[in-house]
Parts: structure tokens; C-alpha cells; sequence
């Protein structure tokens, strides 16, 4: 089932994305071992077979829900292992990094929010945190990007029908 969001998610952004016309794309994820699958192990290469060049970085830790990013936020935590892969595909990973550092790091295109697995599909969690973590990235943001919600598929056993 992780792999069939994976694929899904991947699938929906290139299309969105690369569709435009730009030089290089560049965006960042805040969220956990959903981003880092779908971006660091896939999307640099996708984007390079169809001759875009993306530079991508992931804020990441396992298992990390919205209400854990908003804590983070509001206490500017350095949480997060900031992993950015350059144009060329070259990855790095910076340890003890807050969202505050990544969000100037680039002139971000995109920025992807996770929401963790275990509360997929529950409208009440999400927008618990969802409003503050918008509100933060549009206050902090270039005006030229984008906020994105990247949600893996509701599980069958934690979603009601």
C-alpha cells in the first residue's frame, strides 16, 4: 500500500509541476518516511528522465504528524534531519535543523506538508494543525510558491467508510 501511494503521489506532482516551464523546480517536504520515500529515493530521477532539473529538500523525521511539526515550529526545534538533494542528484543530510532554517535555505517553487500514516484520512487531526502550519509557511515563504498537502491513501483499518 506505501509503495501504491507512493507512486500515486509522485505521479500527481510531476504532472502538476512539470507541465510548467522553469528552469529548475525546487521544493521542499516537511514531513517523515512518506516525503523521504516519495522524494529522496524517486522524484530526482523521474525528473531528470523527462529532462527537468529539481533541487529537493526533505525536513524529516519518522513517524512525524502535523501537531509535531506545529510544536517544532512554535518552538523553533531543531528536530529535523534536513536532507537536500542537489541539482546534480547529490544528497546531504543536515542533522538538528528547524522548518525556520529550511524555508530559507531555497526560493522554495513547492512545499509539501505529510501528514503521518497512522491519522490518514481523519479531517479532525489534520485540521488541528494544518491552519498554523499554513499560516507559518505563507508568512515565511517567497511569493512565488506553492503549499502542497501530500496525503498518502487512508488505510482501510483506520478510516472509517
Amino acid at each position: 500500500m506505501k509503495k501504491l501511494n507512493l507512486v500515486f503521489f509522485t505521479f500527481l506532482f510531476i504532472h502538476n509541476c512539470f507541465s510548467q516551464a522553469q528552469d529548475t523546480i525546487r521544493l521542499l517536504a516537511i514531513g517523515n518516511s512518506f516525503s523521504e520515500d516519495a522524494l529522496e529515493y524517486y522524484l530526482h530521477d523521474l525528473a531528470k528522465a523527462d529532462g527537468k532539473v529539481m533541487i529537493i529538500g526533505n525536513m524529516y523525521m519518522a513517524g512525524a504528524h502535523l501537531t509535531f511539526h506545529v510544536e517544532n515550529i512554535k518552538e523553533n526545534k531543531n528536530a529535523y534531519e534536513y536532507r537536500k538533494i542537489n541539482a546534480e542528484g547529490v544528497k546531504k543530510v543536515y542533522k538538528n535543523q528547524s522548518i525556520a532554517s529550511a524555508l530559507k535555505d531555497e526560493k522554495w517553487d513547492y512545499i509539501s506538508l505529510q501528514q503521518v500514516s497512522s491519522l490518514s484520512g481523519k479531517y479532525d487531526t489534520i485540521m488541528k494543525s494544518l491552519p498554523f502550519m499554513i499560516h507559518y509557511v505563507k508568512k515565511n515563504k517567497s511569493k512565488k510558491n506553492k503549499i502542497a498537502i501530500s496525503s498518502n491513501m487512508g488505510l482501510p483499518e483506520r478510516c472509517p467508510p
